[in-house]
């Protein structure tokens, strides 16, 4: 969720990445966010994840929707289905990561380019162990070197890991550290695959932090179902310094629903019932554009996002709308 802490309340520790603070916008202060707090959030701190959680999950929703209403998406590009088949290994236990590594092509097409709303989308990973025993299975960024998953499996067989998760990486590792684990051998012949601007290969490596490792005929008892697909997250979480300040409203629109459903008796809960409705009324307009409460319309910083969109009328996931006109991301 590359939008979570991107705007944080003064009372949080460091700078706020987006250099915006929630208690830039009028009628909220740190104290408020605290009033707010429930027994089970017992603090502020705890208040503003939970109401950074829904504003941002709102705020995408709201900006797939305007997006979509001038692009049409394609879904699945590519897909593969490993079947559950392995041979005996001749290879033993070694401080190594060893399993699949996963690179996007680009798109060789006269008609289309290459995307940059792919992601992976992973539905199972499944590992064969030959004894019971805890091993840790990760999905890592090879390109920018950061674990994106952890599961850990204990079964002797297959284990199953049910994921149907989105990844957003050009070059992904899943795999199984084998410091205790003698592997089987699972080829990637054995697959009903479909994957035109997909690679995929076997790999080996000592450390996932750089890219000295190697490729293998085997993926070593790793196994996955999973498609390229073509998601807006990508756009959200590239160009995210565009979507401070209507996320900012976003936020400020939770938390004024929240004062105006908050029955707890506080001098900020309570001291004014009819301001508070203004400000959700002005948060709304400036995020949605609108009037707001003193009558002056605003044309809303969604909109304006949107408006300034630029993408490649010959982007592999895109189709324009008919009646809509063409837009490119700056």
């Amino acid at each position: 969720m590359c939008l979570k802490n991107y705007i944080l309340s003064k009372g949080c520790d460091g700078v706020s990445p987006s250099d915006l603070y929630i208690e830039s916008l009028p009628g909220i202060e740190t104290e408020l966010l605290n009033a707010l707090a429930d027994e089970h959030q017992k603090d502020w701190k705890n208040y503003y994840s939970d109401v950074q959680d829904r504003a941002i999950m709102t705020f995408n929703t709201d900006l797939r929707s305007a997006l979509l209403k001038e692009f049409k998406i394609k879904s699945v590009l590519s897909n593969t289905r490993q079947r559950l088949k392995y041979e005996p290994g001749n290879i033993t236990a070694a401080q190594k990561y060893r399993g699949q590594r996963l690179i996007l092509d680009d798109f060789c097409d006269d008609e289309y380019t290459t995307s940059t709303l792919r992601v992976f989308h992973v539905n199972r990973i499944k590992v064969f162990l030959e004894t019971a025993q805890t091993v840790t299975v990760k999905v890592y960024d090879l390109e920018l070197q950061k674990e994106l998953d952890s599961f850990e499996i204990t079964d002797q067989g297959w284990n199953i890991i049910e994921v149907y998760k989105d990844y957003t990486a050009y070059d992904l590792f899943i795999g199984m550290d084998s410091t205790l684990v003698d592997p089987v051998q699972t080829k990637l012949e054995d697959c009903y695959c479909y994957h035109s601007d997909m690679k995929i290969e076997g790999y080996e490596t000592e450390s996932l932090s750089d890219l000295t490792g190697v490729q293998t005929n085997s993926t070593h008892g790793v196994l996955v179902d999973l498609a390229v697909q073509c998601s807006f997250e990508p756009v959200i979480c590239q160009n995210r310094n565009l979507l401070g300040r209507a996320l900012l409203y976003a936020i400020g629109v939770e938390i004024t629903k929240d004062l105006l459903a908050s029955k707890k008796a506080s001098r900020f809960t309570t001291f004014n019932r009819e301001r508070s409705e203004q400000l959700i009324i002005d948060f709304y307009a400036q995020y949605r554009g609108g009037p707001d409460s003193r009558g002056a319309d605003f044309e809303g910083e969604l909109p304006l996002i949107v408006s300034s969109i630029v993408v490649n009328e010959s982007d592999v996931c895109l189709e324009c709308n008919h009646n809509t006109k063409v837009v490119v991301w700056p």
